[in-house]
């Protein structure tokens, strides 16, 4: 700077150097929206599983339980499943019902996981003896599983529970 004010030169770098700085700071504008906007969407998101999770559950949570004995009365496929029930006709879920969407979630189905196997069909195919352990709605682009219940089986009076199997065994004379 001289007596007479400032330069051309410091001028122009006054000037990029504001400029800078008003790059910088839009820059961190845009980044914080994007990561509100990505918080917002997980948030959506996790309620929506929430709500989900908590209609599986509560569909099976009244319906139990279920013998092991008439594992076979329990019956699946990937879109749906059915079970017997106190009501007229058997009870049971639909995978494309309103209450097992989520955004985002694009086309689901149920897989059911027993003590041998997951698959898509329940009860499983002969020679296959499996007993039902839990339902799970899964994703079909990615197979993610989004949301899923236990089964709450019944146990006959003569059972002897095997804590490592987690089923019945035979009582020894």
């Amino acid at each position: 700077m001289n007596d007479h004010g400032y330069t051309l030169a410091e001028m122009l770098a006054a000037l990029v150097m504001i400029g800078l700085a008003v790059g910088g700071l839009t820059m961190g504008v845009r980044v914080i929206g994007h990561g509100e906007a990505q918080v917002a969407r997980a948030t959506t998101e996790g309620g929506s599983l929430r709500t989900l999770q908590a209609a599986l559950n509560a569909l099976l949570d009244n319906a139990g339980p279920f013998r092991t004995k008439d594992n076979a009365t329990f019956r699946g496929a990937g879109a749906a499943f059915s079970f017997p029930c106190n009501a007229p006709k058997p009870c049971g879920a639909d995978g494309n019902a309103a209450r097992f969407k989520t955004a985002g979630s694009g086309p689901l189905h149920f897989e059911f996981v027993g003590s041998q196997s997951r698959n898509q069909n329940w009860p499983p195919p002969p020679p296959i003896s499996d007993v039902l352990r839990s339902v799970v709605l899964v994703r079909d682009n990615d197979g993610a599983a989004i949301a899923s219940t236990r089964i709450w089986r019944e146990q006959p009076a003569d059972c002897a529970f095997d804590p490592i199997s987690g089923d019945c065994r035979a009582v020894a004379p």
